[in-house]
C-alpha cells in the first residue's frame, strides 16, 4: 500500500529515538511538538515519519500529542494526509498544552 513508508520505524533518527524512549516511560508525559521553525513538511519527510512514530508511542502508552505553530503548508499536508485526526493541531504553544493537559 502507498501508506507503508511510514510504518518502518526502523528510519527513524537516533535523537527521535531517545524521545521515542521517553515517551514510552511510565514517568513520561504528554507531548507537545512545536513545528515554529520547521518551514516545510512534505508528506514524504523523516519527519512525518517521526511524529508517526511519536503518537503510536503515545497512545501506546496512554499518552497525548499536539502539534502547535505548524505553517500554512504543513496544515494542508496533515490535513491531506488526514494526520490531523490522529492528534490536535493547534495555532499556539499554549493551545496545544490545554489540548494536552486536559
Amino acid at each position: 500500500p502507498a501508506q507503508d513508508w511510514w510504518e518502518n520505524e526502523e528510519s527513524v533518527r537516533p535523537e527521535t529515538r531517545w524521545l521515542l524512549d521517553r515517551v514510552g516511560n511510565p514517568a513520561g508525559r504528554n507531548v507537545v511538538v512545536d513545528m515554529e521553525h520547521i518551514s516545510q513538511l512534505r508528506s514524504n519527510s523523516n519527519l512525518l515519519v517521526a511524529l508517526i512514530a511519536m503518537w503510536k508511542h503515545c497512545t501506546a502508552n496512554g499518552k497525548t500529542m499536539a502539534l502547535c505553530n505548524v505553517s500554512d503548508k504543513g496544515r494542508e499536508v496533515l490535513n491531506t494526509a488526514r494526520f490531523d485526526t490522529l492528534w490536535s493541531v493547534c495555532t499556539s504553544r499554549n493551545e496545544a498544552l490545554d489540548k494536552v493537559l486536559a
